[in-house]
């Protein structure tokens, strides 16, 4: 290929979407049996898995956002201080910022309850389960 050619890529959301396409307007009306209903079904997902691809930049901008507030938020509440354990798990949601360091707070935050107080607990619950729906709400938006 000369260096003047370039090749025409397809964006792999667009490529899904035509192959989901094919599936459906193309092969399931040309087969019968289980390979019918197996090709509904790579129709199906193959448009969710384009419309994740598709999404997935405008999910992980959000996701850090939301990680970025609720640190922000942590910090505000750390200023009062936290007991061993919630202390040990905002740091690890600070460094981590994943699903498994907000379930290890929402554990600490269980263990530690008494030590917060129940207003205290449930802010800072509230603030955990905010971000934790908000990954729910991206995830169902390719799911819907």
């Amino acid at each position: 290929m000369s260096d003047s050619v370039k090749p025409v890529v397809t964006p792999a959301p667009e490529l899904l979407a035509r192959m989901s396409a094919t599936a459906k307007q193309t092969i399931a009306p040309n087969t019968s049996g289980p390979a019918k209903s197996q090709a509904f079904m790579l129709a199906v997902v193959l448009e969710k898995l384009a419309r994740q691809i598709a999404l997935e930049p405008k999910h992980a901008a959000a996701a850090e956002r939301d990680h970025d507030a609720l640190c922000a938020d942590l910090d505000r509440e750390h200023a009062l201080g936290f007991p061993a354990r919630t202390e040990v798990a905002a740091r690890a949601v600070h460094a981590e910022g994943d699903a498994a360091s907000l379930c290890g707070l929402v554990s600490a935050l269980y263990a530690d309850r008494a030590a917060l107080g129940d207003e205290r607990f449930h802010r800072i619950l509230g603030m955990v389960r905010g971000v934790l729906r908000a990954d729910v709400d991206r995830r169902m938006e390719y799911s819907a």
